[in-house]
């Protein structure tokens, strides 16, 4: 079968997973892939006749873990897909739909057995597309309101990466867009639940995108992405939060990815992970010149 890989997560050398999807006769249906020396398919549940789903990210634990991503059936709308892997394997576990039309989820975090989260984004009843942050608590999934962020009625909000360092220090990063249904013309987007509450942190880029976040204590956090106003216009992004405010790491390669044809950088950072104990970062994404793109690698000590 013909695999799409979106997200890896490692437990051990020897435990390592990977989700996407594979490709069917007619449509796509979510995947998971396990390597214990070698790789294999795992038996995911079957999806709804003519139904496509596809996996967006996953976190793993030696007692199990979580994926998430979305499911569709025909011309219906994207619904938030959620993935449970136990001792009798992968389940599916219901996500709260609220007054959504269309939900879809692209990250997932667990802190504990019972705390984790996911995020992403979901088109209201009344059209607006708002960011998607859903708790679980050890008995179910609860959907929690993002604070609002920029203009309602004309925006749309989009959550990419989430990541916690306790039950009340959880982090989701994303963008706010003007046009709410494309997401284009963003600006970033940082959300911190402190306090038992959401509120929106202060970011330093004006044209940039989150894509990831990485809590590793109270006062030790690093949101990445990207920065440009075009796709051949961008560059790697990241700020550093030190408990009070994000400040720009310029520290970072200023020009991974050559030039464009305007004579611009061309990169962008689409996730990381932290080293346990260590501190350090790998960042992976992407660098495109005129003529074609490639794979990008960066890590930081």
């Amino acid at each position: 079968r013909r695999y799409d890989l979106t997200a890896v997560d490692a437990v051990a050398p020897g435990d390592v997973w990977a989700v996407g999807s594979a490709a069917g006769s007619t449509t796509r249906s979510a995947a998971a892939l396990h390597y214990d020396g070698a790789w294999t398919a795992a038996a995911l549940p079957s999806p709804p006749l003519g139904a496509s789903s596809e996996l967006s990210d996953v976190d793993m634990s030696a007692g199990g873990g979580w994926a998430v991503g979305h499911t569709s059936a025909g011309t219906k709308p994207p619904r938030a897909l959620i993935l449970r892997d136990g001792a009798a394997g992968w389940a599916q576990v219901p996500a709260p739909d609220g007054d959504a039309t269309s939900t879809e989820l692209s990250a997932v975090f667990a802190r504990a057995a019972g705390d984790a989260w996911a995020v992403g984004s979901q088109v209201r009843l009344d059209g607006r597309r708002t960011g998607l942050i859903l708790h679980w608590d050890g008995a179910g999934w609860q959907e929690q309101a993002p604070p609002v962020t920029g203009d309602p009625a004309t925006e749309g909000t989009f959550l990419a990466g989430v990541s916690a360092t306790g039950p009340d220090d959880v982090w989701a990063v994303g963008r706010t867009c003007l046009d709410a249904i494309l997401l284009e013309s963003c600006r970033p987007l940082a959300l911190h639940r402190t306090g038992g509450a959401w509120a929106a942190v202060p970011t330093n880029g004006e044209e940039s995108e989150l894509t990831e976040v990485i809590a590793l204590s109270p006062d030790d956090a690093w949101a990445i992405g990207y920065t440009g106003d075009t796709t051949l216009n961008e560059t790697d992004y990241a700020e550093h939060w030190n408990g009070k405010v994000f400040t720009p790491d310029a520290t970072g390669p200023s020009n991974p990815g050559g030039t464009t044809n305007n004579g611009e950088p061309s990169s962008a950072l689409a996730a990381a992970t932290a080293i346990p104990g260590t501190g350090a970062i790998w960042a992976v994404g992407w660098t495109r010149d005129p003529l074609r793109g490639g794979a990008h690698v960066v890590h930081r000590d």
